[in-house]
Formats: C-alpha cells, structure tokens, sequence
C-alpha cells in the first residue's frame, strides 16, 4: 500500500480563509475646541445621526472646530438600543482639568416603530420591534453644567429652573460621563448660587429596551444659597442634581457626592407640619408605575417595571445625598441590593419599601437616615452618630465598629404609602417620617410610622451608647391619634411616654439580640425614661452581653490600585473594584 508522502510546500504557502476584522459603522464624527483650549470628540457608531451645537445654537462643524466654544447641546436621534454607541475623548488643553461642560444632551427616537396594529400587520413582512434608544454612552471627561453662564428661567415650578438636562427617553444601558456640577460657572458667566432661586440638573433615564440600566460618574456636585429679601422663597435656594432611572438601575457609581454643608436640604431637617420645604442635594431614584415619576420639565416616560436598585457604591464622601426606589405597580419588589459609602457621610438618606439588603459605611454612620421595609446586614467601621434607621420587619445584622451617639435603631414600624412619601421627598423635600418625626394621616386620625409587631434586630457594638435607642415593636404612644389637639398637625405630647415607661405598648413579637462593648448612657434622653438611664435596648425580649467586639473592615477610601473583592457574611461587599478606583483616576475634576 503506497505511503502518502508530505507535501514539501510550507504551511504558510497554502491557501486558507482569511478571517475578516470586524467592523463597526460610524454614523457620526463631531469635534470641537472647548472654552478652556482643550480639543474634543464625539462619535458615534451604529445607526443614529449626531449633531453638536453650540450654547448660541449654531452648529458646530469643520469650519469653526478650531474656534474656542462652550457645548449647549448634544443630540442623539434614531439610534438602536442594540448598537448604538456615542464615545467622548478629550485632549486637555495646558493648564486645566480637562474637563469638558455641555448644558444638554438629547435622544430622540424615530429609528424603528412598530406597526399600527402589531395584531394584524399590513402585508406580509413581520411587524417592526421597536428599539430606539442607545446601547451606551461613554464620554467621562464630558461633565453636564451651566455651560452658557446664565441664569435660567424658572420653568420647572415658578421658583425653579432646568439649568441642565441629560434626557434619554428611549433608555441607554450604559451613561459614562464625569458628572455634574452645579457650582460651575464659565468665565464672565453668574454663578448659580447668586440667582436668588432654585435650580435643577436632570438626568432623566426611560427604560432601556433590554436589561437595565448603569450610572458610572466621577463626581456630583449640588449647591445652595442663602435666603435673601429678593429670594424665591423664604428658605435657603438650593442647586438639585437629579438621577431618574425608569426600571431597574443595575448599578449607580460616583467617587464622590459634594453638596452645601452648611445648608442641608430640608429633607434631611424638617419635621411634619413644616410651612416651608425645598428639595435638594443629589437624588438617584429608580421607580415604575402609571404616575410620571420625572420631574416636570424632563421626560414622561413610565416604566412599566419594578424599580429597583442592584448597587450604589461611592467611594469617597457623601453629602446632601438621597436615594430611594419605589414600585407603583405591584408595591412588592422595590429594593436595593447593596448600597456602600466609603467616605465620610453628611446628610444621607436610603428608602427602600420593600427591603435594603445590605448597607455599609467605610467611616462611620453619621447624620444617616433609612427607612426600608427590612435590612439584612449593616456594618460601619466606625461609630453612628445622629442617625435614624427605621424598618417595618426586621435587621439581621448590625456591627457598629465604635461609638453610638444621639442615633435611634427601630424595627416593627410600618411607614405605609411608600409612594406619597418619595414623590413629596423628590419634589418638594418633605421629610420621610420616623418615629421621632411622625407625620399625622389626615384620613385615618393615626400617625405614622405605625408600630407592628415584626421588630427584631441582632447588634453588635464595639464602643459606648450615648443617647441612641434600639426598640423592636414597642408603640410609645397608647392612643396614637388626635384626640388631644384634634385638627391640628401638633403630635399629642401629652401621650407620648419614653421608651422603658410602663405606659408603652410592647408587642409580644418584639426581639432585641445584642452585644455592647461599652458602657451604655441615657440619662439624658428624653426618648428614654428617666427610671432607666442605663437602658438603650426595648423590645418583649431583650439578650443583650457585655464584651469585646471585632469591628467590621469595610473598604475606605483611599483604595489601593489592586483591591481584591472582599466578602462579608457570605455576600460578597459592596467592593470599589477596579472600575471605582481606576475609572476617572486621572481626573482630579
């Protein structure tokens, strides 16, 4: 039998397919010369037009890239939500940040609709399925500002003004760009905090055409201003920035949350019956339902899916910062995952209806407020101070890594409508109530939160309680109702007792585990009675043990390049990553 013989031409000589490269259309390239000298671009790949214009409303093109302009509006129109790309980079100019500012950023649709009547489809080709929007936007050194220096004209309310929008109402999976600052102002322009008047940023997200949606920004940066004789109102004007996603936000990530310290927004200090609120600060809401739950001046779309929230991670500070999630369609699932601060907080406030699985502070739970239906795990690697957590069912965990001062832990109270209580936070500040700061139900005569009898709450503290109470289904207020000051929006003092007095309601279901490290002080909480100054646990059943405590090793800022993940209790942590400390690390923004 003949011996096939090898060829003797090399492998390399013989023909094969060549693979092709892949390829992606670009629909549009748009570059430009920003105020600052710094040079930009956009492109966009995949179907969609792109168009750049100018703060004065002219085109910017080929013939005036050269020219120093600041960016007024950038529209997106006819994109696919499958491969629509819009991609940003800018080349800093000597001397500056690199940032870029824009006043808009537009998605209109028109790229696919759906038949008239998809049941019976004219002629024979299957109806069209619809998928306007963009599958991502990546531009992080773009930042969202009043790029035009001017004062806006109040058009939201007749106190309030748009100064900037990001509308996307076909949804996009992916917005990537610096942030928002509400404290910048061009050269010659009138900065926002001088306007005598409130000011909104809205980045307004529909429900993308798959999946859900990611926030990834450097920096939020909200204001104030001081009330003034020629102010809108009469309390302090505040600089909002606003983050609304329709349906699930997958992930919302920032390195850092500025605001105006020493002017909080009144959601963080107003009581029930105030005369005068003014939202503020930053929001991140994600929500659904029949109600446009988008500010007016922005987008309508409504979801029509649960809102829900997979992560909030930022990894440096805090402050004036509000996130809450809520579902209108069915109240059963409007929940976050994790939520994580690295930094320090000031003023923060997390509602969660239907649960917050876990939470976790890098330095310290102060000035923090959470209302959720139940939490599982909580953990702050330092103490808590003047914060509130309250939840209808209850906390499986809590490690405090130090001292508890003037903060209220409560389990057992139900806030009820969720869904009146974020619309009012979102448009006009009103405080989320809490035990401490019940608000009166017109309809029912009854105050809420309503005690229930769901409370439990496992704890650890490594360090002193000063001030602060832990309670599960206790109701200090008998008759909770108006028969005192009937009419009125005055909570019937005179039926309120402290906690530990023998007047309190204690609900049998009602169950406090926990374990102190330090000594325990309330003689002068009014919360407590006067009986019991030693005493900061109230619930049917009460273990409490004295001894040393681990503290918790939440991730802080700053982060070292190569991080692993870390896991606690099983779940993996709300890490910083590689995309938290990397992303933007050259942007000192």
């Amino acid at each position: 039998m003949a011996t096939r013989k090898p060829s003797k031409r090399p492998r390399a000589t013989q023909p094969t397919a060549e693979a092709l490269e892949t390829r992606q259309l670009l629909s549009a390239v748009v570059s430009g010369t920003d105020i600052s000298g710094s040079k930009w671009t956009l492109v966009l790949s995949g179907p969609g037009t792109l168009n750049v214009t100018d703060t004065a409303g002219d085109t910017i093109t080929t013939s005036n890239a050269s020219t120093p302009l600041a960016i007024g509006t950038i529209t997106v129109s006819g994109g696919n939500a499958m491969s629509s790309k819009l991609v940003g980079s800018v080349t800093p100019a000597a001397g500056t940040d690199g940032r870029v500012f824009f006043q808009k950023l537009i998605e209109t649709g028109g790229g696919q609709l759906s038949q008239v009547d998809p049941t019976d489809p004219i002629g024979r080709l299957r109806p069209t399925i619809p998928s306007n929007g963009l599958l991502s936007i990546n531009m992080p050194d773009f930042w969202l500002g009043n790029a035009n220096g001017k004062t806006p004209t109040p058009s939201v309310t007749s106190t309030t003004a748009l100064a900037g929008i990001i509308n996307i109402p076909d949804g996009v999976q992916t917005l990537d760009f610096g942030g928002v600052d509400a404290t910048y102002t061009p050269p010659g322009g009138t900065p926002l905090n001088t306007d005598n008047q409130n000011d909104q940023f809205q980045v307004n997200l529909g429900l993308p055409f798959t999946g859900g949606t990611t926030i990834i920004v450097n920096k939020v940066v909200s204001d104030a201003e001081a009330a003034s004789s020629s102010s809108a109102t009469s309390s302090p004007t505040q600089k909002s920035v606003y983050f609304n996603v329709a349906g699930r936000l997958n992930l919302f990530q920032a390195n850092e949350i500025d605001g105006n310290t020493a002017l909080p927004p009144s959601q963080f200090t107003a009581s029930e019956g105030a005369t005068s609120t003014t939202a503020g600060g930053t929001y991140v809401t994600s929500g659904s339902g029949t109600f446009s739950f988008f500010l007016p001046g922005g987008s309508v779309t409504n979801g029509q899916v649960t809102g829900q929230i997979g992560a909030v991670r930022i990894g440096g500070n805090a402050t004036n910062f509000t996130t809450a999630v809520f579902d209108n369609v069915a109240n059963v699932d409007a929940r976050i995952q994790n939520y994580f601060v690295g930094g320090e907080t000031n003023h923060v406030l997390v509602v969660a209806p239907n649960g917050l699985r876990d939470v976790f502070f890098g330095r310290g739970m102060d000035t923090v407020q959470i209302n959720a239906e139940g939490i599982n795990t909580l953990q702050a690697n330092r103490g808590a101070l003047n914060s509130t957590v309250t939840t209808t069912r209850g906390i499986n965990s809590i490690n405090i890594g130090g001292d508890v001062v003037g903060t209220n832990i409560q389990s057992g109270y139900d806030l009820g409508n969720f869904i009146t209580f974020i619309q009012n936070l979102e448009t006009s500040g009103t405080p989320v109530p809490t035990m401490e700061n019940r608000f009166l139900n017109t309809t029912t005569g009854q105050y809420v939160p309503m005690t229930v009898n769901a409370g439990h709450i496992k704890a650890l503290i490594a360090g002193d309680v000063t001030n602060s109470v832990f309670t599960a289904s206790i109701e200090p207020n008998p008759a909770n109702n108006t028969s005192i000051n009937p009419g009125t929006f005055t909570q019937p003092t005179t039926h309120m007792f402290p906690y530990g007095s023998p007047n309190n309601i204690i609900y049998p279901g009602g169950n406090i585990t926990a374990k102190v490290e330090g000594k325990i002080d309330n003689s002068n909480n009014t919360l407590v009675d006067s009986s019991q100054p030693t005493q900061a646990f109230f619930a049917k059943h009460i273990h409490i043990q004295k001894g040393p405590i681990i503290p918790p090793n939440v991730p802080e800022a700053p982060y070292p390049p190569s991080a692993p993940a870390p896991r606690t209790h099983g779940t993996r942590a709300p890490s910083v990553l590689q995309t938290i400390v990397n992303h933007h690390s050259k942007k000192s923004g």
